[in-house]
């Protein structure tokens, strides 16, 4: 069983990898462009009924589609 850490872990730059460095560097600034308008809580929501929900296994960050749905 996965415990909240394993979701949430710490956000520490002093281990961040070379990919880790990248990100933290592309997200100080959020892009702006003619296609970034922001998502309504209905396009959030209609996505997350799209997801299969039968697929069990996780995604590379370890949550499942059923833990993204029911935390919505």
């Amino acid at each position: 069983m996965y415990t909240l850490e394993h979701f949430v872990p710490d956000d520490r730059e002093d281990s961040d990898n070379e990919l880790h460095r990248k990100i933290r560097k592309e997200i100080q600034e959020p892009p702006n462009t003619a296609d970034d308008k922001a998502s309504t809580k209905e396009e959030i929501i209609a996505n997350l009924k799209k997801i299969n929900k039968l697929k069990k296994a996780p995604e590379e960050d370890g949550l499942t589609s059923e833990i993204l749905i029911r935390a919505f």
